[in-house]
């Protein structure tokens, strides 16, 4: 019996002196700048300073937005973009090399940079050079078929090429001698790729020798040289809207195009400009006089920049 009350005793001691040390003390200080609350359910608000990284246990969903807008900057959305806000545009390198897409802007496809057609009979296929259609992902020297109509045969067509078409953006300024065959041409075909993103674009003419700022809010895509149309001596005439990217070329050069035809049976190509015409913004109001050179030219040429929002 003794030896039993002494035992509890000593497991009474024992139970008292560990609940003396397991109890809680409130801390002395708030918690310090360097020691911020955790993210947590309730329903306050909260920010953070630095990164947030999600997903790194790899769930199939890093982030779900149950109700309420996401917001990038100013632009706050609660549906995810459809194909409805796509903005799809062409890039010319008027070089023989396919260039690059804007940052941000992925590939469709990529070809060579078309400007237009025309047949003998005076019909004119101009094209603008902001469409995915200016870049046909074909080289075809005359790539149109015409089709007549007929009393007796209303359906009648033929790829009847002589003294019709085709124009090219160029990668030359001088003038060549007239070559045949697509392989020997396609050197001096201007390549270009179709780019699409979400982005809205908008061109900027400075109307001067300086590159426009792009207007707040949105990044330049590219700048260049403000072009409003081209005229061919075969009456192709491909005018350009000067709110599109077709209207700001990288490189100037004051005939841009390089023209197709049909000789013998043969699809002719050339850099050949008598009688042709280009059409560029100024950067004057004053009477130059003729003026010889590129490079002396490009002052007086406005100067233009493809932005996006």
């Amino acid at each position: 019996m003794k030896k039993s009350l002494i035992t509890i005793l000593i497991l009474g001691a024992a139970l008292a002196g560990f609940y003396a040390i397991s109890a809680w003390n409130n801390p002395g200080s708030a918690p310090t700048a360097a020691n911020p609350a955790l993210l947590n359910i309730g329903p306050d608000g909260q920010s953070k300073a630095g990164t947030l990284t999600l997903g790194t246990g790899g769930p199939p969903n890093a982030l779900i937005i149950d109700s309420g807008d996401v917001c990038f900057g100013g632009d706050c959305r609660n549906t995810w973009p459809g194909n409805s806000n796509l903005e799809i545009i062409a890039v010319h390198s008027q070089t023989s090399s396919t260039p690059s897409c804007p940052s941000g802007w992925d590939s469709v496809w990529t070809g060579y940079s078309f400007a237009g057609a025309a047949l003998q009979r005076g019909v004119n296929g101009a094209q603008d050079l902001s469409s995915p259609g200016s870049c046909l992902e074909q080289f075809i020297p005359i790539p149109v078929l015409e089709c007549l109509g007929d009393y007796e045969d209303p359906t009648y067509c033929d790829y009847y090429t002589d003294d019709d078409w085709g124009y090219w953006l160029s990668t030359t300024t001088s003038p060549t001698p007239l070559i045949s065959g697509i392989a020997q041409n396609e050197p001096y075909i201007s390549r270009c790729n179709v780019c699409k993103s979400t982005a809205k674009v908008i061109t900027r003419h400075s109307f001067s020798s300086s590159i426009p700022a792009c207007p707040s809010g949105s990044t330049e895509l590219w700048n260049g040289y403000s072009l409003k149309g081209m005229n061919a001596n075969h009456d192709v005439y491909s005018g350009q809207d000067l709110g599109g990217s077709g209207s700001c070329l990288q490189q100037f050069m004051p005939i841009p195009f390089y023209q197709c035809y049909e000789d013998d049976g043969l699809h002719i190509c050339g850099y050949q400009t008598d009688g042709d015409h280009g059409m560029w913004l100024t950067a004057t109001t004053s009477d130059t006089g003729p003026i010889n050179g590129i490079s002396n030219i490009e002052p007086y040429i406005s100067r233009c920049a493809v932005c996006a929002y």
